[in-house]
C-alpha cells in the first residue's frame, strides 16, 4: 500500500510505526527525536505520505463520482473541495514545523537564562566564602 518514498523513509528510521484512521495518519517511535532536522523529515515524510493518500483518495473520489454521474446522481464533496483540505494539511504541516522552531527557541532561552543564574549563585556562593575566610584569618 505505501509507496517507494514513505516505505524509504520508513526503513530510515526504523524502528517506528505508522498507522492510518479515516482521519488520521499517525507516526509513532520509541525513542526521542533530537535534531530539529529529523523532527522536519519526520512531519514532511507525514504531511506528503497524508498528501499522497488524499491525492489517491480524491482520485478514488472523481472515479466514484464519473460512475454516479453516469448512473444519474452525485452525492457528496466536489474534487475541488477535497484536494483544498489536502492543501490545508499541508500549510497545517508547515505551522507545525514553524510552531516547533519557536518551542524549541524558547526553551533554549530559559535553559540558557537558568545557566546564567546558576553561574550567578555560584558566583555569590563563593564571594562570600572568600569574605568568610578572610574574616577568618588572623591579622597580621
Amino acid at each position: 500500500m505505501l509507496d517507494e518514498r514513505a516505505r524509504a523513509e520508513l526503513l530510515a528510521a526504523h524502528p517506528c510505526r505508522l498507522t492510518f484512521t479515516s482521519q488520521e495518519l499517525c507516526w509513532q517511535k520509541q525513542e526521542r527525536v533530537h535534531s530539529e532536522s529529523d523532527v522536519r523529515r519526520i512531519i514532511e515524510f507525514c504531511v506528503g505520505t497524508a498528501e499522497r493518500l488524499g491525492s489517491l483518495s480524491a482520485e478514488f473520489q472523481d472515479r466514484e463520482m464519473s460512475r454516479a454521474l453516469a448512473s444519474g446522481g452525485y452525492r457528496g464533496p466536489s474534487p475541488d473541495a477535497l484536494r483544498a483540505a489536502a492543501t490545508s494539511a499541508r500549510e497545517a504541516g508547515k505551522a507545525e514545523v514553524e510552531e516547533l522552531v519557536a518551542v524549541r527557541e524558547r526553551r533554549r532561552q530559559c535553559l540558557n537564562i537558568r545557566a546564567r543564574r546558576s553561574r550567578e549563585l555560584l558566583s555569590h556562593r563563593n564571594d562570600a566564602r572568600a569574605r568568610q575566610d578572610s574574616n577568618l584569618r588572623p591579622a597580621a
